[in-house]
Parts: C-alpha cells; sequence; structure tokens
C-alpha cells in the first residue's frame, strides 16, 4: 500500500524527541608499519590512504510494502549510486505517514517519504521543521465507476455508495471537496463504506456493495490488473497539487547539506535510469525482491502486472510533477504548489492555520540544479544495455 491516512500529529509525542542530524564518521588513524633494519635501505612502501566506512542513512517510508512501484528508491539501492556516493542506506516501510514522521522525529531515520499534507500539517500545526526535497508526484486519487456503469457524470454520483479505504483516508478531504464543488452534498447525498483496497475493494464492487471507488492511482491499476475495467473522474485541482515526496528536517539539511544532495541525485538518476528502461527495472525489482512479485498465475501475467503498476506509478508521479511545476529539473517543488496545497487543508479543516509555503520546501534554486547535475546520457545508456 502506498497512502498513508490523513494525520493528525501528536505535539506531546513528537516533540519529545530530538531531531536528529546526519554526522559524518570520523575515520580511525592509519599508521605506517615502522620498517625493520635490512627494509630501511629500500625506498618506503607508501603509506595507506585513510577511507571513511559509508555513512549510514535511512530514510523512513510511509508504506507497508516496497514494491516495484517505489522504483525511486529501490533502484539506487541495486544500481549502486548512493552507495559510490558513499551511503549505506536503509530504506524502512514503516506503515502511515506519521509513523515515518516519528522515525525521523525520534532520530531513526534522516528521510521520511510521506504524503505533502503530512509535511503541511507537521509544519504549521506541529512546529515540526520539515521541508520537501524531492517532490515525486502530485495528487493521483480518482473515483472510477465499472467501464459499463450508469455513472457517466458526477452529478450521477448522488444517492450512491462510493468506496474508500477507510473513514480517515487521506482521500476523503479530496472526494468530500469534488462532490461539494459539482452540488452534491458529501454527508447527505452519498453514502461512504470503508473497503480497504486490492481483493476487499474488488469484492465490494463485485457483490455491489459499492457503486464507485475512490483510491490512489497505483492502487486502481491493481484492480485493473485483475481483470476491473474503470471510468474515471478527477478534478482539475488535483493535478496542480504535490502529493507523495521525500522530506528531511531543517536541521539536517543545514548540518549536512552535500548529504541532502547525494540522496536526492541518487533518486533522480533513478528516475532517469526507469523512464529509459522500464523492463530493466522490473527485471532487477523481481532479482533482488522475488517476494514482491505480483501474485499472477504465471511470470507472464505477473509480469504485466507489475509493468502496469510501474507505469502507473511513472505516469502519476514524476511526469505529473514535472508537468505541474513547469521545470526542466526533476525533483523540484516550489512555493506556488504548496501555497495551493495549504490553501487547500485550510478548506477542508485539516489545518487551523498557515506558514509562508516557502517553509515546506527547500527553497534554494542552486540545490535543484545540484541534484540534477550528472550525466543523463550515460544513465539512459546503461540503462538500454541492462548489463547488471
Amino acid at each position: 500500500m502506498r497512502r498513508a491516512m490523513v494525520v493528525t500529529l501528536s505535539l506531546a509525542v513528537l516533540l519529545s524527541m530530538a531531531l536528529a542530524g546526519c554526522q559524518q564518521a570520523t575515520p580511525e588513524p592509519t599508521s605506517a608499519v615502522e620498517p625493520t633494519a635490512v627494509e630501511a635501505t629500500e625506498a618506503p612502501a607508501p603509506e595507506p590512504t585513510p577511507t571513511s566506512p559509508p555513512r549510514e542513512v535511512t530514510i523512513a517510508v510511509g508504506t507497508y510494502t516496497l514494491t516495484v512501484n517505489y522504483y525511486y528508491l529501490m533502484m539506487p539501492l541495486v544500481l549502486g549510486y548512493w552507495q559510490d556516493m558513499g551511503y549505506d542506506v536503509t530504506v524502512q516501510p514503516v506503515g502511515a505517514s506519521l509513523d515515518a514522521i516519528q522515525q525521523l522525529v525520534g532520530g531513526n531515520a534522516q528521510f521520511v517519504n510521506v504524503g505533502a499534507g503530512a509535511v503541511v500539517q507537521a509544519n504549521v500545526q506541529e512546529d515540526i521543521d520539515l521541508q520537501i526535497v524531492n517532490e515525486l508526484g502530485t495528487v493521483d486519487w480518482a473515483v472510477v465507476v465499472p467501464a459499463d456503469s450508469s455513472i457517466t457524470t458526477v452529478a450521477d454520483f448522488r444517492g450512491k455508495t462510493i468506496g474508500v479505504y477507510s473513514l480517515a483516508s487521506s482521500g476523503l478531504p479530496y472526494l468530500n471537496a469534488y462532490l461539494s464543488e459539482n452540488g452534491i452534498d458529501p454527508e447527505n447525498d452519498v453514502s461512504l463504506i470503508a473497503v480497504g483496497y486490492g481483493p476487499q475493494a474488488s469484492e465490494a464492487l463485485n457483490r455491489g456493495d459499492v457503486d464507485a471507488l475512490m483510491l490512489w492511482n497505483s492502487a486502481l491499476a491493481e484492480l485493473e490488473n485483475i481483470g476491473h475495467e474503470f471510468r474515471y473522474f478527477r478534478a482539475d485541482s488535483w493535478r496542480e497539487m504535490p502529493d507523495w515526496s521525500l522530506a528531511t528536517s531543517r536541521q539536517i539539511i543545514e548540518n549536512d547539506r552535500q548529504m541532502v544532495v547525494d540522496i536526492v541525485r541518487g533518486m533522480v538518476m533513478a528516475e532517469v535510469f526507469t523512464a529509459a528502461n522500464p523492463d530493466c527495472v522490473l527485471r532487477l525489482h523481481w532479482a533482488n525482491w522475488p517476494e514482491t512479485k505480483a501474485a499472477a498465475e504465471d511470470d507472464a501475467t505477473a509480469y504485466e502486472w507489475d509493468m502496469h503498476l510501474l507505469q502507473a506509478e511513472m505516469d502519476a508521479g514524476p511526469a505529473w510533477a514535472y508537468e505541474m511545476h513547469g521545470s526542466d529539473l526533476e525533483a523540484i517543488a516550489t512555493a506556488e504548489e504548496f501555497g495551493r496545497l495549504q490553501d487547500f487543508l485550510l478548506a477542508a479543516g485539516l489545518i487551523t492555520t498557515t506558514s509562508d509555503p516557502a517553509s515546506f520546501i527547500l527553497d534554494d534554486p542552486a540545490f535543484w540544479q545540484e541534484v540534477n547535475n550528472f550525466d543523463h546520457e550515460a544513465i539512459q545508456q546503461a540503462a538500454l544495455a541492462c548489463d547488471y
């Protein structure tokens, strides 16, 4: 599962923990061996060069399973991007966005991969100073109905039942706003039922318990894999607000900016690699994490399902974010986008105060240039060769 529930952060819990920065490990001094009397007449051997052990970095992810749609985190591990930069990175699934943020605040992680709304809430409601350093996508939720459904317009949802992941799902504010904007009272004109996702949601739709589903893009792709065909409904405004992102604390950025640059650069390199050859990425992911392969009857079907999942994530992830911010730079986040998101959260009652939207992102143009500073063509050629 990718999406976590809307978070109501506990100030007492989170602020009781100290934000932890990443400190450079200091290598032990290396001493040269004293030459013997015989060796003294020979040229001395060069003294060994001290080397530092890899820096340990943890990324806490607001999910339970790291499937192929987390290619931007898994491929840097497989391809050695972070290792080559001197880092030993652990990508740790921890559950919901709140769980991930607690790991960072408690010093157990240096980065979190969570919804952008959770980052805004942490900043304005709890004074937890998180900043987005890699914008990975826009809001990709959708309301769907079976392709042969009589529901063809938003007005047709009046009197219908909509299945949602949970009654505390982070998609609910988007659904409620969408319905309200189209003249439907979400409190009285529709019914909501918690159906989870995957097989449980599929059964609810097949049994007729619900007329529609409200889920995120990769969850809908999984349902399409098992035979569902959908008609999609989305508000245009959703594509104009950021969602899934990588964030860290301002303290970590200030204390170890180069480490932040390197981690994000590795992710961007993985995105370039994946865009050049998704087939290679899927096969590498299977080779390293075979337990995440789609549970299909045969490998050909599993390949088709996982490729559909990967493509859905690529289409609704960096591609939509890239289109939204209109920059040639990958990963970039802008204050304008986060201003729109903050306004939405305020109107939805998820926050009660506001802050300068620039405070939610690493507001430094040089940073975005640095994380994109690598040989894109070489990465693309390596992907096409797929010699791993």
